[in-house]
């Protein structure tokens, strides 16, 4: 919807000048700033949200079944990069994982959260963290908060 806005104030701000320039005196004269305006919030709101996207954290009550069926395993941390993003001064960052479920084969899986500056030590690559396995047969996860044995 903000990218329907977006692009539909940028036809107004075209429409206003090819107006003004073509048309009579004073025609459209509203358009461009106007359309301006309203494609420079809109265009604002459209990359914070796109810069944002990925961030939803895992369902709390699919994470909960996950955890009573007994879908856990343990996830090494590969890689932990910064993408660059901060939401409330803290950093929006990559994890890369390998993921060894209770039973069947390891897999990999990438997850993008806020990692808070004071927990950074707790995600170092190579650290082992407990994690819920969502979807059975998908590498979606979610890192949970129960300790993990060592791999």
């Amino acid at each position: 919807m903000l990218r329907f806005l977006f692009f539909l104030a940028v036809g107004v701000v075209l429409g206003g000048v090819l107006m003004m320039i073509i048309g009579h005196p004073g025609a459209a004269a509203w358009a461009f700033p106007t359309g301006l305006t309203v494609a420079s919030l809109s265009g604002v709101l459209v990359l914070v949200a796109r810069a944002s996207s990925g961030l939803a954290r895992a369902d709390p009550a699919a994470t909960r079944a996950a955890v009573e069926a007994g879908r856990l395993g343990l996830a090494r941390i590969d890689a932990l990069r910064q993408t660059g993003t901060r939401i409330n001064d803290q950093p929006v960052c990559e994890l890369e994982l390998t993921v060894q479920p209770q039973d069947g084969p390891a897999f990999r899986a990438a997850l993008r959260q806020i990692v808070p500056l004071t927990e950074i030590p707790a995600f170092q690559p190579g650290t082992v963290r407990a994690v819920a396995i969502l979807v059975p047969g998908r590498p979606d996860v979610a890192l949970v908060d129960e300790p993990a044995a060592s791999a």
